[in-house]
């Protein structure tokens, strides 16, 4: 990855930064050479976190399941290599950070200097996961909550889904239930998709296919401003109503088929969109759907009997970021 990056800023033309661990910064120290004397190339700052080892390991059972003498050096494999040392010998601007408040300066000084540099950033293992262990625990009792109150809205849930433990609710939150519990339903203002065309500031990385349109500005045809090519696609946007007509919300999607990567072509995607656009208008959506059991393909098949993966690919996936 290291000795890949210079190649990828020099590809685009423009700076790039790279975030790497330590051990992968090691493994691949010879990359270290290919930015010295690389002034005249697009600058690449390598953002390197730096926990003495591989902390990933420490978020597998096995941390707790051996003693520590034992996991640390087969697993953790800890290093005491002083990169700094290694950067100065290669001429590479390095600057070490040991707070969460010297992050942002060192990034804006390694930006400004438009040269190749490393910005070192010192974490500790465990602590790195109690903090995921929090994060983790607070996402556990916001779905909670969210699934009490998709209750209280009388929401129906598959049988499938697994129980939960219920924490207990504040009160701002029961709060929250009685007041919705009256909350209109939404409706579906149809599914509104426009074309478009930008070009290109490099080519494609995948084979061209052979298009279909009869416009000479296709995505494998030359453009006229750059005369490489240009992207087209659909731009979608799906209009959510409250039943007395007034705005409730949007999604907006893209529906992009890749020459080389998909089969379809924009033409067949563009008929399909067609087709949800008809079966996605004045469709009643319940307003806690984004709470429980609101994934756009699970909903289109129980609400539209619509299998999304009778879809084209790119359709699916363009129509699954309306969410």
């Amino acid at each position: 990855m290291f000795c890949v990056a210079p190649g990828f800023a020099e590809g685009l033309s423009r700076p790039a930064t790279l975030l790497v661990g330590d051990l992968s910064f090691l493994h691949d120290i010879n990359g270290l050479n290919l930015l010295r004397g690389g002034e005249l190339r697009p600058p690449l700052t390598v953002v390197l976190i730096n926990n003495a080892g591989g902390g990933i390991f420490s978020f597998l059972p096995i941390a707790s399941s051996i003693p520590e003498d034992e996991f640390t050096p087969l697993w953790a494999t800890p290093q005491n290599v002083d990169l700094e040392a290694m950067c100065r010998a290669q001429g590479i601007p390095h600057q070490r950070v040991t707070t969460p408040e010297g992050l942002v300066p060192a990034l804006q000084a390694a930006w400004g200097i438009n040269r190749h540099s490393v910005v070192e950033v010192i974490t500790d293992r465990s602590t790195n996961v109690e903090l995921h262990r929090r994060i983790q625990a607070a996402a556990l009792r916001a779905a909670q909550h969210c699934h009490w109150l998709a209750s209280k809205l009388d929401v129906a849930v598959s049988s499938s889904a697994p129980s939960l433990s219920l924490a207990p609710v504040p009160d701002s939150v029961g709060q929250l239930a009685e007041a919705g519990s009256g909350c209109r339903p939404l409706v579906t203002d149809g599914l509104h998709w426009r074309r478009y065309s930008l070009p290109l500031a490099l080519p494609l990385t995948t084979p061209p296919m052979p298009s279909s349109s009869s416009n000479s500005n296709s995505s494998s045809g030359p453009s006229l401003s750059t005369g490489i090519g240009v992207r087209e696609g659909l731009l979608l946007q799906l209009r959510l109503s409250w039943t007395d007509g007034s705005v409730a919300g949007e999604g907006v999607g893209d529906v992009a088929p890749l020459p080389g990567l998909h089969s379809e072509t924009l033409e067949e995607a563009e008929v399909q969109v067609a087709a949800l656009s008809g079966l996605l208008d004045g469709v009643t959506v319940r307003p806690s759907l984004a709470l429980l059991g609101g994934r756009p393909g699970a909903w289109l098949g129980a609400r539209v009997g619509l299998d999304p993966t009778w879809l084209l690919p790119s359709v699916r996936w363009g129509s699954g970021a309306l969410q």
